[in-house]
């Protein structure tokens, strides 16, 4: 506990130094009347070094930011308010940080007119960080999913066109088909005929032929051309 920073019997002091999250109490000249050990730790700032001093003066003059200054300033004069101011800490030595400050007016016992402020001061890098990751990783989705959109148009593209030529030649197929079917039947029926006349040529060869050479194709065989004139030598 903070214990240089709590006055025993002020009870606004003694709520900020027991708080968990990084607080202040400021004064109406914005100095502090009293720091939470949360503050001390997340923003680096020794602790005896913390009650008493102004605001521009913690650290090392980090919090000397000027817009939240003024604000301060309106509010303890009472003609503005702070619910959420965003701005960028930057400590010496160590990267920016991204903080939110909530203000609370709250007016002093016994002094009219007089108040103090209570200040919340939120840490938001490590959220802002992960605010832009989450950005990059939707923008990186939005990209691949445009990217797979395209190419499922393409293959769409492609089966349509191998469709389409498949229909074409279905359709070509549909229009040759008589031509073709007429071909066949031609060339069934030419085939009829050269085997009907080689037929008729043989039964006309054989009804030439003497009716025991018929039955007796060895002999004819052996007789040669010239046996239709000789005598059979069986006899």
């Amino acid at each position: 506990m903070n214990r240089n920073a709590v006055p025993g019997d002020d009870p606004a002091a003694v709520f900020v130094s027991l708080s968990g999250v990084p607080m202040l109490l400021l004064n109406d000249d914005l100095t502090v009347g009293a720091a939470s050990d949360s503050f001390c730790t997340v923003f680096g700032i020794r602790p005896e070094l913390v009650s008493e001093r102004e605001l521009s003066e913690l650290g090392g003059g980090e919090w000397d930011l000027p817009s939240l200054i003024s604000l301060l300033r309106g509010v303890i004069a009472g003609y503005s308010r702070i619910d959420t101011y965003d701005t960028d800490l930057h400590p010496r030595g160590s990267e920016a940080r991204r903080i939110a400050v909530k203000v609370v007016r709250l007016p002093k016992g016994g002094d009219v007119g007089s108040c103090r402020l209570l200040v919340t001061i939120v840490d938001r890098t490590d959220l802002q960080a992960l605010s832009r990751e989450n950005e990059r990783l939707c923008s990186e989705i939005r990209l691949l999913r445009h990217q797979l959109d395209s190419r499922v148009a393409n293959s769409l593209q492609i089966v349509a066109s191998i469709l389409m030529l498949g229909t074409q030649h279905v359709r070509a197929g549909q229009i040759d088909g008589p031509d073709d079917e007429q071909d066949r039947l031609a060339t069934v029926e030419d085939l009829r005929i050269r085997l009907f006349l080689v037929g008729r040529f043989r039964a006309d060869r054989h009804a030439l032929l003497p009716a025991r050479a018929v039955r007796q194709p060895r002999r004819l065989h052996a007789a040669g051309p010239q046996s239709g004139g000789s005598r059979d030598t069986d006899r």
